[in-house]
């Protein structure tokens, strides 16, 4: 098919509305639609290739992939590379296996599958994943590689085109439907999948296979319209919505309006400003997302550091689009393979690839090559894994049936409880360690679950039935048994006033989903209190008060700070700004001190001296990220265990 510049123009303005979200500019929270752009104008060419050329008995499958992976892969490989280069000179021996892991993911274009096991888009954690971005390139190659077959399946099987057209119909409306219904229910999943991301390159491909003839005035108002939409669809929308879903019909739709509307010579898309970007688009998107990284992993996010870096983003597209691109564009072209120079350049590709696969699955299986950094620093990113041993054997992820961990001496009546969530596991091993001969600890933890009854989190939706259970039994079974219960302090973890996804109200109670933050304060306080009261019935009651949080990932930013200067800035926390943090969750729990009888314990008269907590000891750090003590900083609490054991 013919070049299109308004096709160009619209990788410009996809391009440019990702690589502007990314660096936080504002009024572009919707800026991610860019990337349902690329795939409908994906959608549209790889339908009108296919379908051209089969018109011409002249389609090859085997002609098709080549042509795809001459397109995608040597840019990629390229930046694969200069990231194992910068890795080995600067990335900690973790974050270097990390990052290993998500070279091989990327060249194997099976990353969106690896990233949607691992995390949500728009995470913070996002932010030190190097090749996030090139899950669309897999969603893409999957789709490239594919849809022909499905195209000539359905051409052996069916023969008449109308009804090859309303399969392929048939199968977009299918794959939003899923889309739908999976962003609601599991939106990681849906974000990161081929089958809820198909629907918008078959999108682009209904507009070749119904194609409309408009007159001119009609494209020039459609044309607007869809830009106008594509604007909308990038200042209103954001992260804290289901995506895709419903909503991503919004940029699908205008996309396909400015596709149909083919207005190559309009100014809006054919200017030379639209079509340079356009034309490096694939290497600006490329490049911009480890700059972004590297802003983050250096701390660094001054506006005038993000101008420099969307800057740096095109200038680096430019020269990948100028050095890589175009020397590259014609590997693969010859005759038969091996008889030309172009496919001598395609063996050495493939030969490339198949080194930068091994030499980042040698990088990974050798643990990011510690010797490349001091001991010091191995230690301090060592202390990433200094958490509780009993995590696998101990500690409920979902389902409601706990293990009964008993330590200490199972046989001796003097027993105790220990009730909570993930900072009840951290706390674990100074509690074992308290114990006396003739003590028992019975443990029950369930990840990212409150103890109060009625509670129901997203993403534990069975933690309530777990609290109820559990509760239940205690108060059966474990009579007069005293019960100290650790939670992570709600606050900052479920009442946030963030917009972003990963901060936006994440609990209920009874079912109900309460938006409004006054009104979930004081439910989570009568139900805190109801739960409370319920076990002091029976139990002598502790409760731990919120273990003093940093502000940062400890073990990473130390061996950061080591690795890069020498030393490390002092990061120790102010309980007076703990205190103002947590002030909520104090509050509850101080009424459930006075009307329920509980006895509040408090972490910061062992871990804090002089209004100041130490989040290292000798320079090994006391949390294993930035919120949960290490085993080393659990330690400091064996004195209170003691305290609460001796009463």
């Amino acid at each position: 098919m013919n070049f299109r510049n308004d096709i160009n123009g619209l990788r410009a303005l996809a391009v440019m509305s990702v690589v502007l979200f990314h660096f936080g500019v504002p009024y572009m929270e919707g800026g991610f639609v860019g990337v349902d752009i690329f795939f409908v104008i994906s959608g549209f060419l790889m339908t009108s290739i296919i379908f051209n050329k089969l018109d011409k008995n002249k389609f090859s499958v085997l002609d098709f992939y080549v042509d795809r992976a001459r397109r995608i892969i040597p840019a990629l490989l390229f930046l694969c590379i200069a990231l194992l280069g910068f890795g080995w000179l600067l990335l900690l021996p973790t974050e270097y296996q990390l990052l290993s892991k998500h070279i091989s993911s990327s060249l194997l274009f099976l990353s969106n599958i690896s990233y949607s096991l691992e995390t949500s888009y728009f995470d913070v954690a996002s932010h030190e994943k190097w090749l996030l971005h090139t899950w669309s390139l897999s969603v893409e190659w999957q789709f490239y590689i594919i849809y022909p077959l499905f195209i000539l399946l359905l051409k052996k099987i069916i023969k008449d085109l109308k009804w090859v057209k309303l399969v392929i119909l048939a199968s977009a409306l299918f794959s939003l439907l899923l889309s739908i219904f999976l962003s609601a229910k599991y939106p990681t999943h849906a974000f990161f999948l081929l089958p809820t991301r198909a629907w918008e390159m078959f999108a682009g491909g209904l507009i070749v296979l119904y194609p409309l003839n408009l007159r001119e005035r009609y494209s020039r108002v459609l044309e607007m319209l869809g830009i106008i939409l594509i604007v909308i669809s990038i200042a209103f929308l954001s992260e804290g919505q289901p995506w895709p879903g419903h909503l991503a019909l919004l940029p699908v739709v205008a996309t396909m309006m400015i596709i149909v509307a083919n207005r190559s010579s309009s100014w809006l898309t054919s200017n030379p400003i639209a079509q340079f970007l356009g034309t490096t688009s694939y290497s600006i998107y490329l490049w911009h997302w480890p700059i972004v990284v590297l802003l983050n992993y250096l701390s660094i996010s001054s506006i005038s550091m993000k101008v420099v870096g969307i800057g740096l983003s095109i200038v680096l597209g430019y020269l990948s689009y100028k050095l890589v691109e175009e020397k590259t564009k014609n590997i693969g072209k010859g005759s038969v393979l091996g008889k030309s120079w172009q496919n001598r350049q395609m063996l050495v590709l493939i030969s490339l690839v198949g080194l930068s696969f091994s030499a980042s699955t040698s990088v990974l299986i050798y643990k990011g090559i510690p010797n490349r950094v001091s001991e010091q620093v191995r230690m301090m990113d060592a202390a990433h894994n200094d958490n509780s041993p009993f995590r696998d054997t101990c500690f409920l992820q979902s389902g409601t049936q706990s293990p009964n961990c008993i330590f200490g001496n199972k046989q001796a009546e003097n027993k105790f409880i220990f009730l909570g969530d993930s900072h009840a596991l951290a706390l674990l091993g100074g509690a074992i360690e308290a114990l006396g001969p003739q003590q028992n600890l019975l443990f029950k933890g369930y990840s990212g679950c409150p103890t109060v009854l009625g509670v129901n989190p997203r993403s534990r939706p069975e933690c309530g039935k777990f609290v109820r259970l559990t509760i239940d039994e205690l108060n059966t079974k474990y009579i007069n048994v005293p019960v100290i219960i650790s939670n992570r302090a709600p606050l900052a973890e479920y009442l946030s006033s963030s917009t972003k996804r990963s901060d936006t109200l994440k609990i209920s109670f009874a079912g109900k989903n309460i938006t409004d933050k006054a009104e979930l304060k004081r439910v989570y306080t009568q139900q805190y209190i109801e739960t409370m009261c319920a076990l002091t019935k029976y139990h002598k009651v502790y409760v731990i008060m919120p273990v003093p949080e940093p502000s940062i990932d400890v073990p990473k930013i130390m061996a950061r700070n080591f690795n890069l200067y020498g030393k490390s800035p002092d990061y120790s926390i102010s309980l007076i700004q703990n205190r103002q943090e947590n002030r909520f969750i104090l509050d509850v729990m101080t009424q459930a001190q006075s009307i329920c009888g509980v006895t509040l314990i408090n972490p910061s008269d062992f871990l804090c001296e002089n209004n100041i907590c130490a989040v290292a000891q000798n320079n090994y750090p006391l949390y294993y990220d930035d919120n949960h003590l290490s085993e080393k900083g659990n330690r400091l609490l064996v004195p209170m265990f003691q305290r609460i054991y001796q009463q």
